[in-house]
């Protein structure tokens, strides 16, 4: 699975390492990163595997850093759309 973040600001250099780290109370999910730009936006992705970790983390909501700089947080809500849900069944089984 491919986890992206999309930064506002920040070193944007392109194909610059990082880790990608989603995190709540009870979870922490780090991801190698390197930064891309994708359609004319910089973003930095990295593949992770299906696990009930990331599971967890889709439906638990995750704070989102990247190389130790916070970018957001989600938040699962009535609004997710069916695949967020599809993939969360999926990596808890």
């Amino acid at each position: 699975m491919v986890v992206a973040s999309y930064p506002k600001s920040g070193d944007m250099t392109e194909g610059r390492s990082a880790k990608l780290e989603l995190r709540n109370a009870d979870t922490n999910r780090s991801i190698d990163a390197t930064g891309k730009t994708y359609n004319g936006r910089y973003a930095f992705d990295g593949l992770t595997t299906m696990e009930p970790s990331l599971g967890r983390l889709l439906v638990g909501g995750f704070t989102i850093s990247v190389g130790g700089q916070e970018m957001g947080t989600y938040k699962p809500n009535e609004n997710d759309s069916a695949h967020v849900r599809k993939l969360a069944e999926a990596c808890i089984g």
